[in-house]
């Protein structure tokens, strides 16, 4: 069922190694840093938080990430073709692209294995909402 007054405004990310972290989502990714610390930075778009890279204990090393995947939403059709074009001229891997209808998206791995998803949604007139709210994608 789609909600949209639900909003996520930034997310929390414990890393192993921040430096690495930091330079992969700003020149990789492209956000800006707004803010480093000796153990956490802070990165957005101007000066919107939407990412907080803190650095864990070398000595808690994880099996798995436990995260699927962080999503940024991007104004239009035309702010995600920016998005790939960066993507490109920085030699960043893509796992994939999806086109779901109601939004298209490009799916990307960081360095620790946390997914990231970069999408954009197509105006809900063109959505295939069913009757009982079930949005098909």
């Amino acid at each position: 069922m789609y909600n949209d007054n639900l909003v996520v405004d930034s997310y929390l990310l414990y890393v192993n190694n921040l430096a690495l972290m930091t330079k992969y989502y700003t020149h990789n990714i492209g956000l800006n840093l707004l803010e480093k610390g000796q153990h956490q930075t802070i990165l957005g778009i101007d000066n919107h938080p939407l990412l907080i890279l803190k650095e864990t204990n070398p000595q808690t090393k994880r099996k798995a990430t436990g995260l699927y995947h962080t999503a940024f939403l991007v104004p239009s059709a035309a702010d995600l073709g920016g998005v790939l074009l960066h993507l490109l001229n920085t030699n960043t891997a893509l796992i994939g692209g999806a086109n779901h209808g109601y939004s298209e998206a490009l799916y990307l791995q960081d360095p620790e294995d946390n997914g990231i998803e970069i999408y954009h949604d197509n105006p809900v007139e063109v959505w295939d909402v069913r009757t009982d709210g079930q949005i098909i994608g």
